[in-house]
């Protein structure tokens, strides 16, 4: 993913044990951004029976920081997957120069 020339989103859905259970390139996106349809999201979560997720996406610019949008959107994925007792274990943003783990940041 890093070295992609447009955003990309990949969710890894994990079952109860930990193990995973699909590994899906959700959205593509430009070279600046991607659409992130959260409901989409948390009804493949569901279809999978999936109680854990990890969500990751890539900066083409190199730089792995997470923009203002990506820290809404985030927020926003962890607190309506909380409600639906769908865990977000991570986000994390991978660039060609290094990445960003919003769990290990104390994002979340």
């Amino acid at each position: 993913m890093a070295a992609l020339a447009e955003e990309q989103v990949r969710v890894l859905f994990f079952n109860d044990a930990c193990d995973a259970i699909a590994d899906e390139r959700i959205w593509p996106g430009t070279a600046t951004h991607v659409e992130l349809p959260l409901g989409e999201l948390v009804r493949h979560a569901i279809a999978c029976g999936s109680p854990m997720l990890l969500f990751a996406h890539n900066h083409p610019s190199g730089v792995p920081q997470p923009s203002r949008a990506d820290v809404e959107f985030t927020r926003r994925l962890v607190r309506i997957c909380k409600e639906l007792q769908i865990r977000v274990h991570d986000h994390i943003i991978v660039s060609r120069n290094g990445s960003f783990s919003f769990r290990n940041l104390g994002y979340m």
